[in-house]
């Protein structure tokens, strides 16, 4: 099995977004595995509404391309919800 670099492990984000009465979580997050990738998850009451995934390169050494990835690909699922996708 091959795991993420230990430099990027603990790289994510996390938000709660209300659009009305509903309440939002939205994950990003690096998974390891056979496969990595960029996961980025919309959830409503734990129920799993919508996932992004984007392969992820380890061998790729450029921490700050990498936060900026994620911070793009989770920006977009925080907007996504924000303009009424999932209402």
């Amino acid at each position: 099995m091959v795991n993420a670099p230990e430099d990027v492990r603990n790289l994510g984000c996390y938000d709660y977004v209300k659009r009305g009465e509903r309440a939002f979580h939205i994950q990003t997050e690096i998974t390891g595995g056979e496969r990595m990738e960029i996961r980025t998850t919309v959830m409503e009451g734990g129920r799993i509404l919508d996932a992004k995934i984007r392969p992820y390169q380890d061998r790729e050494d450029d921490i700050k391309k990498t936060k900026d990835i994620i911070a793009a690909q989770h920006s977009l699922a925080v907007t996504d919800v924000r303009r009424g996708k999932y209402d």
